[in-house]
Parts: C-alpha cells; structure tokens; sequence
C-alpha cells in the first residue's frame, strides 16, 4: 500500500464461506446476514512529546484510528421459499368447496427440465363472525389426495382436498356450516392452485386461486 490519505475511498470486499445447510432446517425461517466493519490499530497518534508515533518508519508515519464500528449493513435477506395462495370464498353450507393446489417447480424451463422442490401445505381458514382454523397436512397426510406418507407435495403433484375434510380434520365445529375465506402456504415456491364450488346437482364454478405477497416477508 501506498501513504495513507484522508481523501482515498478504499473499498473492502466482505466474503460469506464456510455456510453449511441442514436438510432438517429448512425451509429456512426469515433472516438476514448484515455485516460491521472496523478500523485498526487503534490507539494514540501522537506520544507524550506530541510527536507522531512511528514516524521514524521506513514508510512514514503509521496511522492510527477511533476504534468505532459503523452501523451494520445488511448483505442478504434470506426469506422463506413459499407460496402464499388466497381462495377468497369458501363455503360449507348447502355446497361444496375443493382446491387443488400444484407444485409445479418440474417445469420445462430449467436447463434439463427436471427437479424441484417439495414442502408441506399450511391452511388457514377465516370464517365469517367467527375464530380462526389452522391446518397442516403433516398433521395428516391421508386427508384429500397427492400428499406423500409425510404430508409433502412432492414436484409435480396435485393436492385435491375438500374445505369440509380440513375443517374436520382440524377437528373444528364449522365442518358442515362455514363460509368465509382461505389462506394457504406452501413451503415451496411456484404453487398454483384452482378452487371448486359445486352445489353437488350440476352446478360448479371454479376459479383460479390468487397468488399473494407474504405481507411478513416483504421489506418496506
């Protein structure tokens, strides 16, 4: 390095190594990875005759530093690899409610089109005047049709699943009488969903379930 200077900007380059990832933690929870950074040696620059200390160096005099930090800078955001879907009207009541939801991470746009990710699905389901339901198919992989032995939607799969199946799964008293509204997260990107209403004598509508911003992930 040359002699120091009060106006050169020099720049550091911060390295992540040595990361190691359990299979058993994923998906990961929302994180991030900042990084401080500090100026050394610290100490006095001039000695107790005011004169400046190492100036008899081969390099001229050696710089000292306030040994402060600056303020963390945040280097990655790790958010959960998700889908957040949204069925904004189920109901139970004289009729039939059912999703089917797709894990389409083995699609034909990669390099061999081949792979993708797995995960569990999460239901919350918000009846009208009334408390809240959660359900996870790792609590029940038997409930609806396509889960694996563990409750995973596998790349490539369909999960079929009826609203009145969660609700009594979830062992909730409005199995046979709800009507309201659907959430569902999946711990895999790239899930698409259609959701069915049939009065059961002819009469079915079906429309595509909204994908949606995780409100808890996005940064402002």
């Amino acid at each position: 390095m040359g002699m120091a200077t009060t106006t050169a900007i020099s720049d550091i380059t911060v390295g992540c190594d040595g990361i190691v990832v359990d299979d058993d933690e994923l998906p990961f929870a929302p994180a991030t990875i900042s990084v401080r950074v500090s100026l050394s040696p610290d100490g006095d620059a001039l000695d107790e005759d005011d004169d400046v200390i190492g100036s008899d160096t081969a390099d001229g005099a050696i710089p000292r530093y306030v040994e402060t930090f600056t303020d963390a800078i945040d280097l990655i955001d790790i958010v959960p690899a998700t889908t957040t879907l949204l069925m904004p009207f189920v109901s139970t009541e004289g009729l039939a409610s059912i999703m089917g939801i797709s894990n389409t991470t083995a699609d034909p746009f990669g390099d061999d089109g081949a792979g993708g990710a797995a995960g569990t699905l999460t239901f919350w389901l918000f009846p009208s005047g009334g408390d809240m339901v959660m359900w996870s198919t790792d609590a029940d992989p038997t409930v609806g049709s396509g889960l694996d032995d563990d409750g995973v939607l596998v790349s490539g799969n369909t999960y079929l699943v009826s609203i009145a199946d969660i609700l009594t799964a979830a062992e909730s008293d409005d199995a046979a009488s709800f009507t309201g509204y659907v959430f569902v997260e999946t711990n895999f990107t790239h899930a698409r969903g259609v959701g069915y209403i049939t009065n059961l004598a002819g009469i079915t509508a079906a429309a595509d379930v909204l994908v949606v911003p995780n409100p808890g992930t996005q940064r402002p």
